[in-house]
């Protein structure tokens, strides 16, 4: 017997529970009503992405009541000023381009948001809005409602303790390391005499200086390559793209000099 699975969670359906709406099937309401606001706002372009990429949303009734509070909203807040509001939040449910393409479109479905940036390797979304026209509780609503319920720990924020990422800080100090070393052993380079050590030993200097750029290359510019295949895999373009591969053409450049000895 064949499984059915639902459009837009792609979750097995129970016959019995099953819901057929615009010839496709869904296996609760609370899909159903997804597809049916991505489809009035004509978003449904969302499913060309990815095969069954939303989640089913849940009742989240009475659970961000204390977003009400002004005080812990500003705590929230990474910014605020006049009409102006900007909030990260923490989306675990991100996984795929289909994702990335909606919570950057949430200004289609809200009136008062103005951008919305995601940030895919940590899950998170930066929203832009106007408090004077949409509240952060009702951005949360929408969010939960399509499927995408934030994380919101006030533990962190009464403690102030945050989890710290470094990586980029580890990745720019050992670009500093490579590039440093870099330019002091290509230095006798720029000197074209002719040099009983320089002669010899440029071969040898050389490659050690295209090793001290192996790591420059594949950790340091990873973040590059990652948003810049995220990007292209969703069909929408970014600045890291021809950034991405101004990288890789240099590197293959400079490494094909090293080996043919120009």
């Amino acid at each position: 017997m064949e499984v059915q699975n639902c459009f837009h969670c792609g979750l097995d359906i129970v016959k019995e529970e099953e819901i057929i709406f615009d010839e496709k099937k869904f296996c609760c309401n609370g899909c159903k009503t997804v597809y049916e606001i991505f489809s009035l706002n004509d978003m449904s372009c969302y499913y060309d992405f990815e095969k069954s990429p939303g989640a089913t949303p849940l009742d989240i009734k009475g659970k961000y009541d204390f977003l009400d509070n002004e005080g812990i909203v500003s705590k929230l807040l990474e910014f605020q000023e006049d009409k102006t509001a900007i909030v990260s939040l923490s989306i675990p449910h991100i996984h795929c381009s289909s994702c990335i393409w909606i919570l950057e479109n949430l200004q289609r479905l809200q009136k008062g948001i103005s951008t919305s940036q995601v940030n895919f390797p940590e899950k998170k979304v930066r929203i832009t809005y106007n408090p004077e026209e949409v509240s952060l509780k009702s951005i949360v609503h929408l969010l939960s409602s399509i499927g995408y319920e934030p994380y919101i720990s006030l533990e962190n924020y009464e403690t102030g303790k945050n989890n710290v990422d470094r990586s980029l800080t580890y990745k720019l100090g050992l670009a500093f390391f490579c590039f440093g070393n870099i330019m002091l052993l290509s230095f006798p380079e720029y000197f074209e005499v002719k040099e009983y050590w320089l002669d010899n030993y440029r071969p040898f200097f050389r490659w050690l200086i295209f090793a001290l750029s192996l790591p420059s290359f594949l950790y340091s510019a990873s973040g590059y390559y990652v948003s810049a295949y995220k990007s292209i895999k969703s069909g929408m373009l970014n600045i890291d793209i021809p950034i991405a591969l101004g990288i890789v053409i240099f590197f293959i450049r400079s490494t094909f000099d090293i080996i043919m000895d120009y």
